[in-house]
């Protein structure tokens, strides 16, 4: 598919004098990856990867060596330890069970048993005492849950205006997402230097101004593409002051990566809100296993509400428009997180080597580019709990210029105090 592209470059600098920023410019510039990948996160990484393969031909040995929207590689023994989970589950996969309809259309008990026992390694349940594991719907990665979520209030509320709100760094895939809804897009830019999230502050005038409809907040309490978590205090305390204004105001948390918490982190930051009925009916938890384990490859999330209505309208759009859940992803997830020690065990491993990955990475930063970045103004970088990190530009510098400068693959942003690139990493070894 990308022959011609390549052939194209490697025979235009093949035997000149030429640099790699030009040959990364050219391949940006394309207008054929301009056309095929709208998508600016997917042409940077097929850049990444045609730049690689040029580079080959050309004779030069050090490749772009970051990627962008790559899964993380796992090293030595821990490779080998997630290839045998992997395979595990997949041999034990038992064919006799994938016979006929799946007449329930949310994936089996077992599966639901499964996944609220998984989350017991980050939530403390001994909260509540209301209906959950009945009230886990399965869905194909995280795209899918919020197009079920967004689909069921559309219909829920086609009477009434609906505002999806959010902060300005948000994971943009979300945004788009609501946008082809026709909702309307409420984002509340940064509240301060380093503050990505909202302020009461910025609370209060959205209401003064007196709002009408139906309010939905997306929030990433750790966050995508920021990699902050969010004080639980701060999460709460504003949830709870949102909720003074508004008691129809329904919150999706995008909890994806709270499994990189640490156990007593998260059972924090999330116990107030099993105490708290009144809020805890207000939320909808979105889950995955697309970044557990590095298994972004097999699609399974999950969602689940105690709002008995939101629950079962939740459930009924869900059968009415698809056939059944996927025996086979339900059948492995059930193999894959069997044993809860084990799969503990290895997330431990698993969290400390993206931890160690990312302190070199960002040491490698501001060790040989600290002069593209102002960092007092970026993401915080901590010992544990992120994967991303989020660089602010100094003002003279653009996303495209810097990775042509470095030969690191990024994800640009623009928020309102400038622009920004986050950063994820491959093997940090190679530094």
């Amino acid at each position: 598919m990308f022959e011609s592209v390549i052939n194209q470059i490697f025979e235009k600098y093949n035997w000149k004098d030429f640099s790699r920023k030009q040959i990364i410019n050219d391949l940006f510039q394309n207008d054929f990856l301009k056309q095929k990948f709208v998508n600016e996160i997917r042409r940077a990484t097929t850049v990444w990867i045609l730049s690689n393969e040029i580079f080959k031909r050309l004779w030069i040995q050090d490749e772009c060596k970051i990627m962008a929207i790559w899964d993380i590689q796992y090293f030595s023994d821990i490779k080998e330890k997630w290839l045998v989970l992997v395979k595990k589950s997949l041999n034990e996969i038992d064919s006799s069970k994938l016979f006929m309809y799946d007449m329930n259309g949310q994936g089996s008990d077992e599966l639901s048993t499964i996944l609220y026992n998984y989350m017991s390694l980050y939530y403390d349940f001994s909260w509540v005492n209301y209906d959950i594991k009945s009230n886990i719907i399965p869905c194909y990665g995280s795209t899918d849950w919020l197009v079920m979520i967004l689909d069921t209030f559309r219909q829920k509320y086609s009477w009434k205006k609906v505002n999806f709100i959010f902060p300005e760094a948000s994971f943009m895939a979300s945004i788009s997402i609501a946008k082809s809804y026709w909702f309307d897009l409420v984002k509340f830019d940064k509240a301060e230097k380093n503050n990505f999230f909202i302020s009461s502050e910025q609370i209060k005038n959205y209401y003064d101004s007196k709002k009408e409809g139906i309010n939905i907040y997306y929030f990433t309490p750790v966050w995508n593409p920021t990699w902050e978590k969010i004080r639980n205090d701060d999460l709460i305390d504003l949830m709870k002051y949102i909720i003074e204004f508004d008691r129809d105001a329904v919150f999706i948390l995008d909890n994806v990566y709270v499994w990189l918490l640490k156990k007593e982190v998260s059972n924090k930051m999330f116990s107030i809100i099993f105490q708290d009925k009144e809020l805890h009916d207000r939320v909808i938890f979105c889950e995955s296993l697309s970044k557990t384990l590095w298994t972004t490859w097999m699609r399974l999330a999950w969602i689940w509400t105690i709002n008995e209505e939101n629950s079962g309208l939740l459930k009924k759009n869900i059968i009415l428009k698809k056939a059944w859940f996927s025996k086979i992803l339900d059948q492995f997830a059930i193999n894959l997180l069997s044993n809860l020690e084990e799969i503990n065990n290895f997330q431990q491993k698993e969290f400390d080597f993206i931890s160690g990955q990312r302190i070199n990475f960002i040491s490698f930063i501001k060790e040989n580019f600290s002069e593209y970045f102002v960092f007092d103004s970026s993401s915080s970088v901590n010992d544990r709990e992120w994967i991303y990190v989020l660089l602010k530009l100094k003002d003279w510098y653009d996303a495209k210029s810097v990775f042509a400068e470095t030969q690191i693959i990024w994800v640009p942003m623009t928020l309102s105090d400038w622009d920004y690139i986050r950063y994820s990493f491959w093997n940090t070894n190679y530094f």
